[in-house]
This record gives structure tokens, sequence and C-alpha cells, in this order.
């Protein structure tokens, strides 16, 4: 398994379907972090609220949303990010680029309830950080990005979002993962089998270049050809 976390795409329409299903029992087979995409939100019948509903109910509320998205179908032209509390805006005819604003009066409310919703579900079990929630009112977006990051890793949360800046950014770091996938490589190092023994080498700033090879072909043209991917220092 060359992957370190997993994106899971649900129709905004559709919902859960049986390949979605099948996608997060590989996700589990392989003790993978993952996150759901809700995407399409911008079609006829499409519906954010109704989808995360499913999702839930088909995987647990440990699907928290991390976003909102700004209008529905048509009128779909952006989404507020739970953990910074801004609103990302963008237009069909523009350069891609969000752009950053507040957060529509609109949406206030419904973004202040899932904002504690999420502060809830990554402070369960950390007494400081709910102390600090209660004290404050709110956690700052690096103590949110902190917390979040290791219940994702272990695979007992999954960040929920629409298409926009957070779904990279909000994966966890892979040397975090402390599952044991059903292949050799482990998602905090590079492991190798010698002499009939695995043995695993960790990823560190300062260590020697390490390659992963998860695939080989062999093509008629251009001969065999090795896929890896590398520690970071490469």
């Amino acid at each position: 398994m060359a992957a370190d976390s997993a994106l899971v795409l649900v129709d905004g329409v559709a919902g859960v379907e049986v390949q979605t299903e099948k996608v997060w029992g590989f996700a589990n087979d392989f003790k993978l972090p993952r996150a759901i995409v809700i995407n399409k939100l911008d079609r006829e019948r499409a519906d954010f609220t109704r989808t995360l509903e499913n999702v839930q109910a088909a995987f647990g509320r440990s699907a928290v949303p991390i976003q909102i998205p700004i209008g529905a179908e048509r009128d779909f032209s952006g989404v507020v990010d739970l953990v910074r509390m801004k609103a990302y805006t963008y237009t069909a005819d523009g350069d891609g680029k969000g752009k950053e604003d507040e957060i529509p009066s609109h949406l206030a409310d419904a973004a202040k309830a899932a904002h504690e919703a999420l502060i809830e579900m990554v402070a369960e079990g950390n007494d400081a950080l709910m102390e600090e929630f209660f004290d404050k009112g709110t956690l700052p977006p690096e103590h949110i990005d902190a917390a979040s990051s290791r219940p994702s890793a272990r695979c007992a949360s999954s960040p929920c979002c629409a298409p926009g800046p957070c779904t990279i950014r909000e994966r966890p770091d892979p040397q975090l993962h402390g599952g044991k996938p059903a292949r050799p490589q482990r998602a905090r190092g590079f492991a190798s089998i010698a002499n009939g023994e695995e043995s695993t080498q960790k990823i560190v700033e300062t260590g020697p270049c390490s390659l992963f090879v998860f695939k080989t072909t062999a093509d008629p043209f251009a001969g065999r050809i090795t896929y890896f991917r590398s520690s970071p220092e490469w």
C-alpha cells in the first residue's frame, strides 16, 4: 500500500453508494486515515446536509464536518472553513483562487453550531482543550489542527468537507499513523524484508534517502518500469 491516507468521494446528489462502502472497507483493511469529500454540490438536487446525514448513518458520527457550503446547486459559490471560521468564495469564470471573507450573516448560526460540534469531537477525552474552549468560547486553529490530526491518524475520526482549501491541508502527518496496514509498508516509515525478516526505516529529516517500491511492470515498448515513493528529503 503506497498511500498514507484516503479521500472518499461522496456524490452530493446520490449520497453513499455501494462503491463508497467498498472504498471505506478498503481503507479499513489498510487502516488508512481518511477524509470524506462531498462533491458535485453545484448539481441540481445536491444537498450537503442530507448527504452528511447519510454519511453519518453509514459510517458513524466520527464523520465530522470541517466545512459547510455557501449556497446550493447553481448558487454554490464557496465554503465556510469551520476550523478558521472564515468564508472562501469562488467565481465560476475566475482564476480558481478563493477569496477569503467573513462568514455570511445567514450562515453565522449554522457555522457556530458546526464549529462547536467540531471542537467537541476533536477535544473529546482532552480535558485541557475542553477547559480552554469553555473559558474562551473557541479554540485557536492550530489547537484544533493538532487535536484533530491524531484521532484522524488513528482512524477514530474522518473530516468531512466540501471541495475547498482544507481538503489537503487537514490530512494528518503520516508519521502519526500508528495502524498496521495489511502489507509490509508502514505509514510512519519505509519497510523492507531482508533475510526473511521485516525491518522499518523511519522517516527523519536528517536520514538517508529511502525508496519504497510498490509496483513493477513490464512494458513492451519502455521495458521494465518501477514505481516508487521516496522519503521527503529526496
